[in-house]
């Protein structure tokens, strides 16, 4: 795992006869065989990332409630931060692009992004203190807008260089 330091429970592959061990209550990492993809699906509170597909499953019961963003503002969100990290799919539908839309993707293309931007979305249904979560992730926060569908959330973007 170098450069990486894990001192907790790590197993490169499990062998299919100790899958119960995935039950245990302690933090670690395991890769399985994507055959065995089915009898994990039975177990709780364990965070699967496949990947071979490219994809995170978190179980409803470790996902803090912050994070349960409704469907159009995580869509939303989804489709701003794919455009950052994928200009070219802004033009992609367009069979004749305008001079504006041009514009706007050479200007998503050559704008410089941190490395290190971490978001933070906080869904303003309940009152969230964004002193808390600075100083929870003792890093200086700054908004960050995107288009969203309506103004339900609050995107946060640190960077260690403001």
């Amino acid at each position: 795992m170098y450069p990486f330091r894990y001192s907790l429970v790590y197993i490169p592959i499990l062998p299919a006869s100790l899958l119960e061990v995935l039950s245990m209550p302690t933090t670690f990492i395991m890769g399985i065989h994507s055959s065995l993809r089915s009898e994990i699906s039975e177990i709780l509170d364990v965070i699967v990332a496949d990947l071979d597909g490219g994809s995170i499953h978190i179980p409803e019961s470790l996902v803090p409630p912050v994070a349960r963003l409704p469907t159009s503002l995580w869509d939303s969100t989804e489709n701003a931060l794919r455009m950052v990290l994928h200009p070219e799919l802004a033009l992609a539908d367009l069979a004749f692009p305008s001079a504006q839309s041009h514009a706007y993707h050479h200007h998503l293309l050559h704008h410089p992004l941190p490395a290190h931007l971490h978001l933070y979305c906080l869904v303003n249904k309940s009152t969230v203190n964004a002193n808390a979560v600075a100083a929870a992730t003792r890093q200086r926060l700054r908004p960050l807008r995107l288009p969203m569908d309506r103004p339900m959330g609050t995107v946060f973007a640190s960077s260690a260089t403001t």
